[in-house]
């Protein structure tokens, strides 16, 4: 009972982070864009992408330290329960290629269509000065190194870089909602694996890791917001959407877990906590890593923000050793 109740904390408290998160930029956002030293703009969008990439690496040792190891030992007890003997097939690791594979499917789909839907909509009155849609690919969500409209840097703007701002369609409210869609995609199953964690230990290592790496996409998301076309209602609701998808996948990994039988929950852990990390995988080398270590500033600071996130993590496990 004590352990339902940290994760009904950790639910509230993951919620109210991500939310404060989202709306921080919409407070401030008015303040910092008329920052005229180009310098601070370069601090402050350094720093934000730095703190990405320390999100990338303690998403990466979470998932290969604890995730995996807690799934292969559920997934294995499990199935001794229920067949009495281990299969040949790898089925963990299928289990994490599915789990990649479902969030990247439902991702793509989604942005195919709406990419189909937005060019036959501006088919018939493109301009010789319409940005292409190719300029501002909405994907990169999880990038910080070109953050909306004055955070890009003059030095990189000379050099033909696009901003999500570049685009007048860039911010229409459909963008906007795919945004929204495709982190909170990601959320639910973060919730879920938050929801089976077995311990108040694991529980806190994985909150630790989940909390700093929503936080950047959180602070992400309020700066798309904030140039979007959505009036106060529809940020509002898209902020509270994302913000809920993490708790939701919780809430209802505990659901589970309680309406199933002693005998099959090892086997359910396993299988989910083994999409999860395909989900974790997905996170680190699609979408955090990708967009920021293919710009050319800072190569060695980001690859030293990677190297300390993972340490962070491993001295957690290190330190905090659970069976």
């Amino acid at each position: 009972m004590e352990l339902e109740a940290w994760k009904l904390f950790a639910l509230v408290g993951l919620f109210a982070l991500t939310l404060a998160m989202v709306f921080l930029p919409l407070f401030f956002w008015g303040r910092i864009r008329r920052v005229q030293d180009p310098h601070r703009r370069h601090v402050y969008e350094t720093g934000v992408s730095l703190l990405s990439c320390f999100g990338g690496g303690v998403f990466l040792a979470t998932c290969l330290l604890h995730l995996l190891p807690e799934a292969r030992s559920q997934l294995d007890k499990g199935l001794l329960e229920r067949w009495g003997h281990l299969p040949a097939f790898p089925l963990l690791e299928f289990l994490c290629i599915l789990g990649l594979l479902l969030v990247l499917v439902m991702e793509q789909v989604t942005l195919s269509w709406k990419e189909g839907e937005e060019m036959h909509h501006v088919a018939g009155r493109r301009s010789p000065h319409h940005t292409p849609l190719g300029a501002a690919p909405v994907a990169n969500y999880g990038s910080v190194e070109h953050l909306p409209g004055d955070w890009t840097p003059p030095e990189e703007a000379e050099e033909g870089s696009h901003s999500i701002h570049d685009d007048p369609n860039s911010h229409s409210t459909l963008r906007a909602l795919v945004l929204v869609l495709s982190l909170s995609l990601h959320s639910v199953f973060e919730g879920i694996a938050l929801g089976l964690q077995p311990d108040g230990t694991a529980l806190a290592q994985l909150l630790a890791a989940i909390a700093v790496h929503k936080s950047v996409l959180a602070v992400t998301l309020g700066l798309n917001l904030a140039h979007s076309r959505l009036g106060r209602a529809g940020v509002a609701v898209c902020g509270l959407t994302f913000a809920a998808m993490a708790p939701f996948g919780m809430g209802l990994a505990m659901l589970l877990l309680l309406g199933t039988p002693q005998t099959g929950t090892a086997l359910l852990e396993g299988v989910l906590q083994g999409l999860a990390c395909g989900t974790f995988l997905y996170v680190t080398f699609f979408e955090v890593l990708p967009h920021e270590m293919n710009h050319s500033r800072h190569r060695l600071a980001k690859l030293l923000a990677v190297l300390l996130g993972v340490a962070a993590v491993t001295a957690l496990c290190l330190s905090f050793p659970h069976s």
